[in-house]
C-alpha cells in the first residue's frame, strides 16, 4: 500500500454510496435546459421528492495567455446575479462538438478575437453536482494573437482586456473572480503554468 493510499485510509471518510433513482419526472425540456424531478433513495434509506436534476449542455472555459505573458479577461453582463462578472472567455457546447480543445478555440475567437498557437486540456470541473449534471472542460490557451474584432452573439455584453499574469494571479487571489468555475479555470490555468 503506498503512502498516499494510508493516508486515505486513515484520514478520509469513506465514500458515500450510489443514491437509487425510483421515479424520473419530465418537468421542463427546452433547448439549453432540461429539468427533472426524481425520486431518490438514499443508502441509508431515506427517500427524498422532488430531488431537482438541472441538465444544461456541458461548456469549455479558456484561460488565454498572449505571446507576451498577458492575461485576456472578460468583463461580462450577468442576468441571474444581475452584475458585470470578471471572468475568462468561454461558451457551451455545440451538439456536433467532440473536442474541447476546439470548442474552446472557437469561443475564444468569437468572444475576444484572438486565435492560441497552443492548446492544452486542463480536465473538467462540475459547477455544482449535487444538482446540475452538466460539466465544463477548461483549456489553457498559449501564445494568443489577436487576429479579428469579436464575433458577439446577440444578448452578448463583453469588453475584452489584457493583464500582466501578476495581476491576473492578484485578481483571483483577491477573490475578484466570483463565479466559481472561472476561478477554477484561471486557477487550473494558472497552476498548470506554474505560477499558482
Amino acid at each position: 500500500m503506498s503512502s498516499d493510499d494510508l493516508f486515505r485510509q486513515r484520514h478520509l471518510p469513506p465514500p458515500p454510496g450510489g443514491w437509487d433513482t425510483l421515479a424520473v419526472r419530465e418537468v421542463m425540456d427546452e433547448p439549453f435546459l432540461h429539468v427533472t424531478a426524481e425520486t431518490v433513495r438514499t443508502p441509508q434509506g431515506h427517500v427524498l421528492e422532488p430531488w431537482w436534476i438541472l441538465h444544461f449542455p456541458d461548456w469549455v472555459m479558456v484561460l488565454p495567455v498572449t505571446e507576451d505573458g498577458q492575461v485576456v479577461l472578460l468583463r461580462q453582463w450577468r442576468q441571474g446575479v444581475r452584475a458585470v462578472s470578471l471572468e475568462v472567455p468561454g461558451g457551451g457546447l455545440d451538439a456536433e462538438d467532440t473536442d474541447p480543445c476546439a470548442a474552446g478555440a472557437r469561443e475564444l475567437l468569437e468572444e475576444t478575437g484572438y486565435e492560441a498557437r497552443e492548446l492544452r486540456y486542463l480536465g473538467r470541473i462540475w459547477p455544482d453536482p449535487a444538482r446540475n449534471a452538466n460539466c465544463c472542460h477548461a483549456v489553457l490557451a498559449l501564445d494568443c494573437r489577436k487576429v479579428a474584432e469579436p464575433a458577439l452573439e446577440p444578448g452578448e455584453s463583453i469588453e475584452s482586456f489584457t493583464v500582466p499574469m501578476a495581476e491576473a494571479r492578484a485578481l483571483l487571489l483577491r477573490g475578484e473572480m466570483t463565479s466559481a468555475v472561472q476561478a477554477m479555470t484561471m486557477m487550473r490555468g494558472l497552476a498548470e503554468l506554474g505560477v499558482l
